[in-house]
């Protein structure tokens, strides 16, 4: 059934356990074992977003059930009523895998048991400072599958930065933002290097930046992942304003007559709450 977010914390607190893994890595075990199993159904669900990874029901796992993002790429102990071994191995790991991960074991529709596993699937840190000619965002394939499609994606704002799709660029999807900024290597298909580099990069740029390759437009063969940041020397008040115009962002206008910019009323709302203090 739907787990409250009460049940969720009630788990976290109990005794919650942690895994780490980078995006791409090939596998991670979220552990879960009882001693005395004494139930006829398995489940494990990805809370964050109410995402069926993997359940067993009759004495068979059930595939009808599970959510499209996780088949093909989840193991689970064939005998796990009778060896108490929930564990469950995902294969492939991608960004959009983080979260936290419930297993519930049933007995003819009650809960018995149930753990909670926090996964965090991160991505490297690549830090410039502003005012750099530019960046390279580093992602190698030894060997491209037909059929294959490739996207650089900032995950943070979900816009395209750069698509490869039958045979060639595609920059008709490409976001507004990164038109005129996005270099790939040409000979891309030869080499397998799909690294990109991003001109003039600012504070809008950051963010984790996946590059992802398709098979058949669908089946997702490969991911790497690299976190942005674009470092600037800026006191509290201008770091509020930015991260205001990130999460809401709004034309910039210049004064008129009817009273200040966007920019100032936000920045003198600023400076009344904390004050001018430099970091």
């Amino acid at each position: 059934g739907k787990i409250t977010q009460q049940r969720l914390v009630e788990l976290w607190f109990k005794g919650k356990d942690v895994k780490q893994v980078e995006v791409g890595a090939e596998s991670v075990t979220l552990n879960f074992k009882l001693k005395h199993p004494d139930g006829d159904k398995v489940e494990w669900k990805h809370v964050w977003i109410e995402k069926l990874v993997y359940t067993f029901e009759n004495g068979y796992k059930q595939p009808g059930d599970q959510h499209e993002d996780y088949r093909g790429r989840v193991e689970v102990n064939q005998d796990l009523l009778k060896t108490g071994d929930f564990s469950l191995t995902l294969r492939n790991l991608q960004w959009r895998d983080s979260g936290v991960y419930i297993c519930t074991v049933y007995k003819e529709g009650e809960i018995i048991k149930q753990k909670a596993v926090n996964l965090w699937v991160s991505a490297r840190e690549i830090k410039v400072e502003k005012g750099v000619e530019s960046v390279r965002l580093r992602f190698k394939f030894k060997k491209l599958p037909d059929s294959s499609e490739v996207e650089w994606r900032n995950m943070w704002t979900n816009k395209l930065v750069w698509k490869f799709e039958n045979g060639q660029e595609q920059p008709g999807d490409q976001h507004q933002d990164y038109q005129g900024r996005v270099e790939v290597t040409k000979d891309l298909l030869r080499t397998g290097d799909f690294s990109l580099t991003l001109k003039k990069p600012d504070y809008r740029d950051e963010g984790v930046y996946t590059c992802t390759v398709y098979k058949d437009k669908k089946e997702l063969v490969k991911q790497k992942a690299l976190h942005l940041w674009v470092i600037e020397h800026l006191t509290i008040t201008e770091r509020l304003y930015q991260f205001t115009e990130k999460i809401h962002p709004a034309p910039r206008q210049t004064g008129t007559a009817g009273g200040p910019n966007r920019e100032e009323e936000v920045k003198t709302s600023l400076m009344q709450n904390i004050g001018s203090e430099s970091v």
